[in-house]
């Protein structure tokens, strides 16, 4: 499969990391990124499952190119 180059920079930039821990603090990071999602979007069909805390995620496809939105509780 083919990536986008920000797609594929990103996953070198995880798997350059070492350790699990290191790994989701990254992630978290990222997702400090994402735009807000509205409260409206904040419904079980776009909760994920099996998070330690209340998590939602809302991905859109615009011009070919997908959009995310997050939020969470923690």
């Amino acid at each position: 499969m083919s990536l986008p180059l920000e797609a594929q920079a990103a996953l070198e930039a995880f798997q350059a990391v070492g350790s699990w821990e290191q790994r989701a603090r990254m992630l978290m990071q990222w997702g400090e990124r994402l735009p807000a999602l509205a409260d409206d979007e904040k419904v079980d069909a776009n909760l994920v499952q099996g998070c330690e805390s209340l998590v939602w995620l809302v991905g859109r496809l615009q011009d070919g190119d997908w959009q995310f939105a997050a939020s969470s509780e923690a």
